[in-house]
């Protein structure tokens, strides 16, 4: 009799469901204290970069276990291409601090309108933590060694 209730209370205690404020990621709209919060996080709004034909922003994904403030922590960053031309550049994905390697780094290329995604896992240990991006040896158009890098046209 012991074993098949404690069969019962196990199976409940898998059925009830269970808020998950500990666990939640980024909280949307209001509600009550007791409300449980929406999974996932958003992206930040689009961030400026020296070149204005070229925006970023990042979306972070949390941590392995969600709520438990433990690294690394996994990013999407995604570039968008406001020309009318190609773009290519070099990026960087870095944790933030002083002189840290990149996470991630390489070349993309964005065509007009599009964004690139990329996904990068930085050893940080929260959310909060942020991330710093970088681009460099930008040009529109062909990406070729004949095509001058363009200059930046704002300050960011």
């Amino acid at each position: 009799m012991r074993t098949v209730l404690r069969f019962v209370l196990a199976a409940l205690a898998l059925l009830l469901p269970v808020p998950a404020l500990a666990q939640a990621g980024a909280r949307s709209g209001s509600g009550s204290a007791g409300a449980i919060a929406n999974y996932g996080y958003s992206y930040s709004p689009w961030q400026p970069t020296a070149w204005s034909s070229v925006e970023i922003r990042t979306r972070c994904d949390g941590e392995p276990v969600r709520g438990m403030n433990t690294g690394p922590i996994r990013w999407v960053v995604e570039y968008r291409n406001r020309s009318q031309a190609p773009v290519s550049f070099d990026y960087a994905v870095l944790p933030p601090g002083e002189n840290k390697p990149p996470a991630l780094s390489g070349r993309g290329t964005v065509k007009p309108g599009k964004t690139l995604e990329k996904l990068a896992t930085l050893p940080t240990t929260r959310c909060d933590d942020g991330v710093l991006t970088k681009i460099g040896k930008v040009r529109f158009g062909a990406d070729a060694d004949s095509v001058p890098y363009a200059r930046p046209d704002r300050r960011s």
